[in-house]
């Protein structure tokens, strides 16, 4: 395995993180993808654990199809009519581990490969019933998992094994003593962590933010202002002599994106969020924007817009180039259940500063909402 720094603590997720939600859609997978891509953690999934939660949903496929044939023959019975929900024959249609591969890759998961530990070693522990094997003898696929910390841990990483499988574990929820003693000597560590999402909100650089919901909210914030690029997105916006707040006669040669004013590049406010009827989270932000404009427009109109303070050309006409503040509503969507975009730019609205626009018999302020586009990007 090769990690970007001994220094950054290794995420090794077990098979239960899998099976509680399946495609990784929950609130700790933003956070989690935020602190990977910016250095915080390296989450790591054995490849054992990988082949483990794709049998285990075929199981769970197949039990929730049978439940709901039943649920549809009970309704045929009951009301006389099909429920209107095909009941799907196989899991044909879902190729779940590269679904489950790719959402990974989009979370900047490494998958590891199977631990270099003898076969011998395995058998042993089997007999001898060393944790993570049970009494009974069952836990091959858990020992992998804990064989892949070993190594982590003998490479120097502080490793945490977030697993909700009580053979991990010690009667006060910790890691079992044998498995802590088989670590002791090593130059690394292994913590066992029960909740991710509480162990990851406490690995975020925010001040006072303690609540999940919060930080995975911060996280995607931060996520889309690592990939909003104003220059390229409004280079060219096509906005009228009207939406600039300009005359209705001004000749506009050219409008382009000119920077964000004087509150900085990159500030960006959420306005609001809500939840989509498919799950998604919808995200309006706010955002300061200037653009530079190249017009032509009568003499006494630029002046009483206060565009020119010299006397009037003798043409009668005036070449300007001004800077005009406008404040950008952006509408993003976050769908973590979409593998290839989890995030896309939906929208984009554009309001004039009241101070800045030209008035006009009969304006009105909801009249000063203006553009409306569209957008759409991906993210890793």
């Amino acid at each position: 395995m090769e990690m970007r720094s001994k220094t950054t603590p290794c995420v090794v997720l077990d098979a239960t993180e899998i099976h509680r939600d399946w495609f990784l859609a929950g609130l700790e997978f933003p956070l989690l993808r935020f602190l990977s891509s910016s250095h915080r953690v390296d989450p790591v999934v054995p490849a054992s654990v990988v082949a483990e939660a794709v049998a285990n949903h075929e199981r769970h496929y197949t039990v929730a199809r049978r439940a709901m044939t039943k649920a549809a023959t009970e309704f045929r019975r009951v009301t006389g009519v099909a429920s209107g929900f095909p009941v799907p024959e196989s899991n044909d249609q879902l190729n779940y581990e590269l679904v489950l591969r790719e959402r990974f890759e989009s979370l900047w998961i490494e998958v590891a490969a199977t631990p270099q530990t003898p076969h011998e070693e395995i058998v042993a522990r089997a007999v001898s019933r060393r944790p993570p094997f049970d009494q009974n003898g069952s836990g091959y696929r858990d020992t992998l998992t804990w064989m892949t910390c070993v190594e982590l841990a003998n490479q120097g990483r502080d490793v945490y094994l977030v697993s909700q499988d009580k053979d991990f574990a010690g009667r006060n929820l910790q890691l079992a003593p044998q498995l802590e003693a088989e670590v002791a000597a090593l130059e690394g560590n292994v913590t066992l962590v029960r909740n991710l999402g509480k162990w990851l909100t406490e690995q975020v650089p925010w001040k006072d933010v303690s609540d999940l919901r919060e930080a995975s909210g911060l996280a995607r914030d931060e996520q889309v202002a690592a990939m909003f690029a104003p220059w390229d997105m409004f280079e060219d916006p096509g906005l009228t002599a009207e939406e600039l707040g300009l005359p209705p006669d001004s000749n506009i040669t050219d409008v382009s994106y000119g920077g964000t004013g004087g509150h900085g590049f990159g500030y960006l406010e959420r306005l609001s969020h809500e939840k989509t009827e498919s799950g998604a989270n919808r995200v309006v932000y706010e955002f300061p924007i200037e653009f530079e404009v190249e017009v032509s427009m009568n003499s006494e109109e630029a002046r009483q817009a206060g565009l020119i303070q010299h006397e009037n050309n003798w043409t009668g006409v005036e070449q300007i180039t001004t800077s005009i503040p406008m404040t950008g509503l952006m509408t993003v969507v976050h769908d973590e259940r979409d593998v290839e975009t989890p995030l896309y730019f939906d929208s984009f609205e554009f309001v004039l500063d009241r101070d800045t626009a030209v008035p006009r018999p009969g304006d009105h302020p909801d009249q000063l909402r203006l553009f409306d586009g569209e957008g759409g990007a991906s993210s890793r």
